[in-house]
């Protein structure tokens, strides 16, 4: 919104900016306050991103999977929650062996494919119904 003053925005809309700041301005897991990493900031060992922990369970294509839709960029972000009901790489090559595939890129070249692959990416991430309220 072009010439917006700050005293045009709302109340809530400044204190997001202002959390925004501070968030952003925490760049060790040792300048955190005590009880701000109640879930996942991405930021320390103790809190990886969805991705890293996908990675590091060798569920690479799930990962591969997720890529076909947004779900893929979000699972590297830090902080996202999710459930992911990740299948194995055996469960996902047998899935695109039924529909008569046999290798990445021939997923990679046909777009009914990709769309398939996106949609069943999506299914398999639950998303919370309703925004999680830390006391």
């Amino acid at each position: 919104m072009a010439g917006a003053t700050a005293g045009s925005k709302t109340p809530g809309a400044l204190l997001a900016a202002a959390l925004a700041v501070v968030f952003a301005s925490l760049a060790t897991a040792e300048a955190a306050w005590k009880g701000y990493c109640q879930i996942s900031c991405g930021r320390c060992p103790c809190c990886p991103t969805l991705d890293s922990v996908l990675k590091d369970k060798g569920l690479g294509m799930f990962r591969w999977m997720l890529n076909f839709s947004d779900e893929g960029e979000k699972t590297r972000m830090p902080g996202y929650m999710a459930t992911l009901l990740a299948p194995t790489d055996g469960a996902i090559w047998a899935a695109l062996n039924k529909l008569g595939y046999s290798s990445k890129e021939a997923v990679e070249k046909d777009k009914n494919a990709r769309d398939i692959m996106a949609d069943l990416g999506r299914y398999h991430v639950l998303v919370p119904v309703e925004p999680l309220k830390v006391p």
